[in-house]
C-alpha cells in the first residue's frame, strides 16, 4: 500500500502549479503541501511524507537568500580573477627579466670574448632574441684602481623607458 502511494504520487510532490479546481491533486486544508492519501484526504502527521521537515511549504531559496549568494559568489570570483590577473602579469614579467638576462649574459661574453682588457667606452644596438627585439647599451668605465674596469651592460625593450635589467660586471687586467 505505501510503495503504490509512492510510486502514485511521487510526480505530485515537486508539483507548484497550482492546480485547477476540481483538478487532481486536490489542495488539502490542513496541510500547504501536495501529499495526499487515495481518499482525497490529507494524511496523518506522523505518516506525512514532509514531517521530518520543519515548514512543508517552504521548498525553495527566498530572493534574499538568492541576492547574498550572489553576493558571496559576485566578491569571490572578482577576487579570483583579481589573484589571477596579477598572477599572470608577474609571470610574464619574469619571463621578461630573464630573457633580458640571458641577452645581458650574451653580450658580457662577447665583450669578454672582443678582448680581454675592453677600451672605455659606450655601444648601443638592438638584438633580437626570444621572438622580441631588445635594446642593448654597453658602457666600460674606468674605476679607481688602474688594473680594473666596470663594465655595465643594460638591456631594455626599444619602447621602454627604463632598462628591464642592468648587469654590472668588472674585468681585471693581468
Amino acid at each position: 500500500m505505501t510503495i503504490d502511494l509512492v510510486i502514485k504520487y511521487v510526480p505530485y510532490i515537486f508539483d507548484r502549479r497550482p492546480q485547477k479546481a476540481g483538478g487532481w491533486p486536490p489542495r488539502a486544508a490542513a496541510r500547504s503541501c501536495w501529499h495526499f492519501t487515495g481518499s482525497r484526504r490529507p494524511l496523518p502527521a506522523a505518516a506525512h511524507p514532509c514531517a521530518a521537515f520543519s515548514r512543508c511549504s517552504q521548498r525553495g531559496f527566498t530572493l534574499v537568500e538568492v541576492l547574498v549568494a550572489l553576493v558571496i559568489f559576485g566578491v569571490v570570483a572578482a577576487s579570483v580573477l583579481k589573484t589571477m590577473q596579477d598572477s599572470v602579469r608577474q609571470q610574464a614579467a619574469m619571463e621578461e627579466r630573464l630573457a633580458a638576462n640571458w641577452v645581458a649574459q650574451q653580450v658580457l661574453a662577447e665583450v669578454r670574448l672582443r678582448s680581454p682588457w675592453p677600451p672605455l667606452g659606450e655601444k648601443s644596438e638592438r638584438v633580437p632574441f626570444a621572438e622580441r627585439e631588445w635594446q642593448v647599451t654597453a658602457r666600460v668605465e674606468a674605476t679607481r684602481e688602474e688594473r680594473m674596469r666596470h663594465i655595465i651592460i643594460e638591456v631594455a625593450r626599444p619602447d621602454a623607458e627604463n632598462p628591464t635589467l642592468t648587469l654590472d660586471a668588472w674585468a681585471a687586467k693581468e
